[in-house]
Order: C-alpha cells, then sequence, then structure tokens
C-alpha cells in the first residue's frame, strides 16, 4: 500500500472509532451494562473536555463504569478501571492539595476514595486471586494514599505511552496517555489535539515486555490543523499486552492506565 492509500486507511479506521464510540454510546444510554463499560473505558482514554466546569468532570468514564457495576457487580474489568479512576483522583487531589468539591474536606474526600478503590480490588481478587490489575492497582492504591515515594520495578506489559510537557519551572502540567491499541492511539490523540493551542511537542514511546523503545516526536502528525498519521510509524507491539485498567511501571516510574493530567505547583 502506497502512503496514500495508507492515510486513506488511517482515516477509515479512525472514522470507525468514531462510529463504534457512538454506537456504544448510544447502547449504553440504552441500558446495556457491557456497552457502558466499554464506552466507560473508551472515555478513559480521551483527555481533559475543555468545557469540563469543575474537577469532578475531569474523569467522563467514571459515571458509565458504575453503570455497568450497577447491572453487573462481577464485572472485574469494569471494578478495575472503576478502582484506577479513584486512585488517579487521590493522586490528583494530593498534588493540587485540593478536593475535588470545594465544599468537601480534602482528607475525607481522599479516605472515601481510597475505601472504595480498596473495596472494588479486594472484590476483583475474591473472584480472582491472581487478576494482575487489581494486584498491582491495590499496590499502587497504597504508595498514593501513604504518598510513598515509589521505585516500582518494570513490569513486563506491552504499551504505548504518549506524553505532553507544558511545566515551565516548577510549575505546569503534563498529560499522558497508555494505551495499547495503535488505532485507539491515534483517535484518542486527534481528540487530544483539537483541544490544545499548539500541537507540538508530543512524544510517543512504545514499551514491549517491559522495555522502552526508541523516543518518537508527534511533531509531523500535525499540520496546518489537520493530522496524517501516515507521517509517523507507529511500531506494533508484541508481548503481552497491558491489560485495562491496570497501572504500568518502567524506568522506576508509574503511569496509570489511559489519560492522566499530572499538576506541578
Amino acid at each position: 500500500m502506497g502512503p496514500v492509500g495508507g492515510i486513506r486507511a488511517i482515516r477509515f479506521r479512525f472514522v470507525e472509532m468514531e462510529e463504534r464510540f457512538s454506537r456504544l454510546w448510544t447502547d449504553a444510554e440504552a441500558g446495556d451494562p457491557a456497552a457502558a463499560r466499554e464506552f466507560g473505558r473508551l472515555r478513559c482514554l480521551l483527555p481533559v473536555d475543555e468545557a469540563a466546569e469543575d474537577a469532578k468532570e475531569y474523569w467522563p468514564g467514571e459515571p458509565w463504569l458504575r453503570a455497568a457495576l450497577d447491572a453487573d457487580r462481577g464485572d472485574r474489568v469494569a471494578a478495575n478501571l472503576l478502582a484506577a479512576r479513584l486512585v488517579q483522583q487521590i493522586d490528583f487531589m494530593q498534588q493540587t492539595d485540593s478536593a475535588l468539591d470545594e465544599d468537601d474536606d480534602i482528607d475525607e474526600a481522599v479516605a472515601a476514595r481510597g475505601d472504595e478503590a480498596a473495596e472494588l480490588y479486594g472484590r476483583v481478587l475474591a473472584a480472582d486471586p491472581d487478576d494482575p490489575g487489581a494486584r498491582t492497582g491495590l499496590a499502587v492504591l497504597r504508595e498514593v494514599i501513604e504518598a510513598a515515594t515509589a521505585d516500582p520495578k518494570a513490569d513486563a506489559y506491552s504499551y504505548y505511552l504518549v506524553q505532553l510537557d507544558s511545566v515551565s519551572g516548577s510549575s505546569g502540567f503534563y498529560e499522558e496517555l497508555v494505551v495499547t491499541d495503535a488505532d485507539e492511539l491515534r483517535w484518542a490523540c486527534d481528540h487530544w489535539f483539537r483541544r490544545v493551542d499548539s500541537q507540538r511537542g508530543f512524544t510517543l514511546v512504545p514499551v514491549v515486555s517491559g522495555e522502552r523503545g526508541s523516543l518518537i516526536s508527534l511533531d509531523a502528525v500535525c499540520v496546518d490543523d489537520a493530522t496524517d498519521w501516515g507521517a509517523v510509524a507507529i511500531p506494533p507491539l508484541s508481548g503481552e499486552l497491558l491489560p485495562v485498567g491496570c497501572p504500568a511501571s518502567s524506568d522506576g516510574l508509574r503511569y496509570h492506565y489511559g489519560y492522566t493530567l499530572n499538576i506541578c505547583l
């Protein structure tokens, strides 16, 4: 397939992703628990919406994951994903030293989310003691709650890590996306690119079986407010893919599954 054909194929897959997202939304609103879980998972990949009026809206997948669990308490994927969102929220509150709801006490808000995340992980482990998402997630929860400086060993999973660093001096923010599917990466990044003033500075690192590959600049993808994914080759992943919702670790650093906004104050 030539360059033009490759670009068209990538664009077609993006349209397919948008159509899939819309179908899942419709089915989730109609009460389909499997659709709610998958729609919630995809929402976990998308960046913070500029229209969000407060920090509580930074995790748009949460209500759909709750809907999936309300319909099926035994849905381990939804439980791991929701618990991971709660751990992210704790992390965010500790970074900003404020509760997501300004009327809440931060210690009480952190404790409530920590208790719920622990209960969700415990529920998963009761059904499958070897579930990697719950085992690793519970360890990360303890690290976050205790504000401990962790030095995690690299795992053996494969995934893509996209990053945008907007820190100037000691303040600012940096954003991350951890995903295992190249089409979902392109789709989520297309939404991400539209949200920022400058599409420069995005980088991609493929991690294969725990080993970081070469850093890839995504600057060439954005041209005149359009995206050309044919301009950057995304290497395929081999090995065991990172389980859905499972935290990743590489080079002594932890990464949450999906999209993460980190604040530096």
